[in-house]
């Protein structure tokens, strides 16, 4: 077994879903540990991060 640097991530049960929907696509969790607390992968962070930002903003809305 590698050993992997991870990182503790602390958030609500909506985020945690958003966050194994990005997964499925693109592995990052190494460990689901609870409802709102996960080990994922460091160098994945700022990756999840910017996804869930544009997941959260949605589609961008112009008037007509």
């Amino acid at each position: 077994m590698r050993a992997l640097a991870g990182s503790l991530l602390t958030c609500d049960v909506a985020v945690k879903q958003m966050i194994l929907a990005i997964d499925e696509r693109m592995p990052c969790i190494i460990m689901d540990l609870d409802d709102t607390h996960m080990l994922v992968n460091s160098k994945m962070v700022e990756q999840l991060r910017t996804m869930l930002e544009a997941e959260v903003r949605g589609p961008a809305l112009t008037a007509v």
